[in-house]
């Protein structure tokens, strides 16, 4: 075997020294022949004979030394790459065709695998898991994935199950600068981890060390950094002498005591970590009080490593037995007895962290794989025009195959030959749509990152996403080529060889498979437009949905007065009297601080323990959801207040709490009755009496678009103990002119007040709101791109059916005409054929559409997965295109010469 295979490559040679053995042999017969007394002449006619037939012992030859196959499969190869070369306007469309379709499919394989498949680059990555609980809350289950630190410690210390367990903050990315003469003030993101995290994952320090064990000892005692090594490229050069540097975050200076290699990024898919520091610093990094002794805070999310031979059922049996002990432990003393039930029925789960932490894969997972489904529509159609594309070229080479057959070709060989050219063009149109995928893919995650959030995916083609580039060409190579090598190859050679072509391929067999793949094609594309048109509907309808506030000409900025060193009465003297001074600033309607700002994402909500006037049922969901705001907080958001009064300068610190509510909580608690004056009471915070009620608002959108607006109270600021009193707080400014246009003047305030003071995030409300549509974008953009390719192709598929259809019959259009016949009688006739195949691909296409929108059901909002407008909007755009498709073949048809025609007849 291995001599046959060195043979394919040394033929040549082989074939030379073949002949010359082949001669040697004659000529030691003919000298043979001599000796016996024969004449030169009857000597190598002997010698032949003897022999036997020269061509039929080489070839015997060829078959013993060679392989046959192969080599017949690289003759294949060789004409048809002659056969595309000949054809060089066919080859490009059908190139092209493949290439969108398969490019497309590329595209969104690449962002699957970045997300969902590519494995983390650390040692043994399938040994990793990531720790949750489950159980029930609110009669939902659900999944929980972030521990309080101390009870992270205890797992840690009485785990028998895994190698370790290390934490990591996955929710708050820290920001930072340089510190020092010369320093960008570029900003970075860093995350805080166990002083194990490195250790666990087996990544070690390019230069200099990871964290120390001792180094989580005593809340900022080791205020210490591990930088990524894009970072040291990017701002260091990759300087050896980077360690020791200094990097300052939230005010606190960081020694540089190591660099990670440069294939790691941390282990938040889609997330690049800049920096990583220990989680003993969270007391100075990041605001909200001491976490490292909070039992009621959940914000790490802990990863473990399974120690050999232990299966994950095993592990999560003997954590979830140390778990339940440390819940025995829990002070629940002040909670409800719903709440209490619910949390001491929470038991650990193991989820695989192979591939990294799984936010980004549940946030995307559904869009991905809806679009990959419509991507393999497009695909589909693609496939389908260049099926008859080989038809029509199979119809033009039918003579040639007939000749073939007769001469004694089998079919199967001969539908080789043209399943192989099928194949070629498939490989061709799958190397341009990597390229396609290549310049694509990066766009795609910008409408990921469209969120305003830092997205980061390696979406370069790797081995995963070659091979299903290949995989995806072959199966599509053969799909299209099969049908028309079937066809090709079905008649015999004898009749055959002296008919006409025309009377080879007008057969109603060709005329009806033709046909029918566009009338597949128009099918598929009404699948894809109906979708894309819900999709692009739901984003529209969240686009002009009223959420209750007015969007326009707010701007927003965030500042933390404890960044700049000020705390409690201080800081609460600095935001208002920045508050104040923004009021002055030109252009500025009203400005005010909260909390929590409209659709951030974000929120706060806590259990209402007692409610004036209301008895909650057993178990019943008392959950409020709230923001802490300043003064005149409804008057900058364009929200009412129907009932009662706003805050006002009665409402200080230290007099009785107060607060607004919503109509949704007014209407659940209080019904019908008037609630102002009434108390509820949410911590040991509310007071004796609780919180008084001192006015109503409209309804508005909380977290998200989508969201029923829920029970919400809104609380004043000044008003909330230290405890609760956020550290930063968000700045609405309602304006007359652009709002961006104060960002300058607002910047040159908080410098006259502080130089320290910084603005962050600075951004419109509108901005805001548009940004939480981020997923709704990404999937109505590419929905309506790939609905507008299908109908290209489909449009495309259509007009060359018909083209092929009008030059069939170019002979009785003559005749017609000579008849005759009116030219719009013509034009008539073969649009009435054209839109009796639309129609007929609407019809088909109708049920398999009301069946595939269940897909994409929990992804609308405000209109129905059968919604009437839609599909009857789609089916008309089809239609269009199917007169636009048909009209020039038509033009061409009513245009025919007679004489012409029946000269060619």
């Amino acid at each position: 075997m291995i001599s046959r295979l060195l043979g394919l490559f040394r033929k040549r040679r082989l074939e030379e020294e073949m002949s010359e053995e082949v001669r040697a042999h004659l000529e030691m017969l003919v000298e043979e022949n001599l000796r016996k007394g024969m004449s030169a002449e009857e000597a190598r006619t002997a010698a032949l004979r003897s022999f036997g037939g020269v061509e039929q012992v080489k070839e015997a030859w060829r078959e013993q030394r060679g392989l046959p196959m192969i080599e017949t499969f690289i003759q294949d190869i060789r004409y048809g790459l002659r056969q595309l070369r000949r054809n060089p306007g066919f080859t490009a469309v059908a190139v092209l065709t493949l290439a969108l379709g398969i490019g497309a499919n590329t595209a969104i394989f690449s962002v699957i695998n970045a997300v969902m498949l590519r494995m983390l680059p650390v040692e043994s990555p399938e040994q990793l898991v990531q720790v949750g609980f489950q159980g029930k809350h609110s009669g939902d289950s659900f999944v929980g994935e972030s521990f309080p630190y101390p009870l992270f410690k205890e797992l840690r210390q009485y785990n028998q199950v895994f190698t370790d367990i290390s934490a990591f903050d996955y929710w708050d990315l820290l920001d930072a600068r340089l510190a020092g003469p010369g320093s960008t003030g570029e900003p970075v993101k860093g995350q805080m981890v166990s002083v194990n995290f490195f250790s666990l994952l087996g990544v070690k320090a390019v230069i200099g060390r990871t964290f120390a064990p001792d180094e989580d000892n005593g809340a900022g005692a080791h205020p210490v950094a591990v930088i990524s090594y894009a970072l040291w490229n990017r701002m260091f050069a990759r300087d050896p002498a980077v360690l020791g540097k200094k990097l300052v975050i939230e005010a606190t200076p960081f020694i540089i005591v190591g660099v990670a290699p440069s294939h790691f990024g941390g282990v938040n898919t889609g997330q690049t970590c800049d920096f990583w520091v220990t989680v003993s610093m969270q007391p100075q990094v990041l605001p909200g009080g001491n976490r490292l002794v909070q039992i009621d805070t959940n914000w790490l999310s802990l990863m473990a490593r399974l120690k050999p031979g232990v299966s994950p059922e095993t592990a999560r049996a003997g954590l979830d037995l140390v778990y339940q002990q440390a819940q025995q432990e829990h002070d629940a003393s002040h909670w409800s007895e719903q709440d209490r039930q619910d949390f001491f029925t929470h038991h650990i789960v193991l989820l695989p962290a192979s591939r990294g932490a799984n936010f980004l894969r549940k946030e995307f997972s559904r869009p991905l794989f809806l679009l990959m489904g419509m991507v393999a529509l497009v695909l589909l159609i693609a496939s389908s025009n260049v099926a008859n594309l080989l038809l029509a070229r199979a119809s033009a080479r039918q003579r040639e195959i007939a000749v073939r057959l007769a001469l004694g070709a089998g079919r199967w060989r001969l539908m080789r030959q043209l399943l192989t050219e099928s194949l070629l063009l498939a490989l061709a149109g799958g190397s341009v749509g990597v390229l396609f995928a290549y310049w694509g893919s990066p766009s795609l995650v910008a409408l990921m990152a469209s969120g305003g959030r830092r997205v980061a995916l390696d979406v370069h083609p790797d081995l995963y996403v070659l091979g299903f580039t290949l995989l995806v060409a072959l199966v599509t190579g053969i799909a299209f080529g099969l049908a028309p090598a079937l066809r090709a190859t079905r008649w015999g050679g004898s009749p055959s060889v002296g008919a006409s072509s025309r009377n080879l391929t007008d057969s109603r067999r060709g005329r009806i498979l033709g046909r029918a793949l566009v009338i597949a094609q128009v099918a598929l594309s009404v699948v894809l437009v109906v979708g894309a048109g819900l999709l692009v509907r739901t984003q529209r309808n969240l686009e002009t949905l009223n959420p209750g506030f007015n969007r326009q000409n707010v701007l927003l900025f965030g500042l933390d007065p404890s960044k700049a060193g000020y705390k409690d009465e201080r800081a609460a003297q600095l935001r208002q009297e920045v508050l104040e001074r923004i009021r002055q600033v030109p252009g500025v309607r009203s400005a005010s601080f909260s909390f929590l700002t409209p659709i951030s994402g974000g929120g706060w909500d806590n259990y209402a323990r007692f409610v004036e006037g209301y008895t909650p049922q057993p178990g019943e969901d008392m959950d409020v959801y709230l923001n802490a705001v300043g003064p005149r907080f409804f008057e900058t958001l364009g929200m009412q207040v129907l009932l009662g009064r706003d805050f006002g300068p009665q409402d200080f610190s230290g007099s009785n709490p107060v607060a607004l509510i919503n109509q949704t909580m007014a209407r659940r608690f209080f019904g019908d009755h008037n609630p102002i004056g009434k108390h509820f009471r949410l911590g040991e915070w509310s007071g004796k009496r609780g919180i008084e009620i001192i006015g109503v608002t409209g309804d508005a959108k909380y977290v998200n678009l989508r969201e029923r607006v829920p029970p919400t109270a809104y609380l004043h600021i000044p008003q909330l103990p230290q405890a609760a009193s956020p550290g930063g707080v968000t700045f609405e400014v309602s304006s007359a002119v652009p709002p961006m246009s104060l960002v300058p003047q607002v910047r040159s305030l908080l410098q006259r007040v502080d130089s320290r003071l910084t603005a962050t995030d600075l951004k419109t409300l509108a901005e805001q709101v548009d940004q939480s549509l981020y997923q709704e974008k990404l999937v109505s953009t590419l929905s309506s791109c790939f609905g507008v390719l299908a109908l290209v192709l489909a449009c495309i598929g259509l007009y060359g059916v018909m083209s092929y259809a009008v030059a069939r019959r170019t002979g009785e259009i003559g005749i017609r005409l000579a008849l005759g016949a009116a030219r719009r009688d013509i034009l008539g006739m073969v649009m009435r054929e054209t839109l009796a195949i639309v129609a007929l691909g609407i019809a088909i296409g109708m049920p398999a559409t009301l069946a595939a929108t269940r897909f994409v059901r929990s992804m609308l909002y405000g209109l129905e997965a059968t919604d009437p407008l839609t599909i009857t909007m789609s089916a008309l755009v089809m239609m269009t295109v199917a007169v636009l498709a048909g009209y020039l073949p038509a033009r061409r048809a009513a245009n025919v010469d007679p004489m012409v025609a029946l000269r060619c007849e």
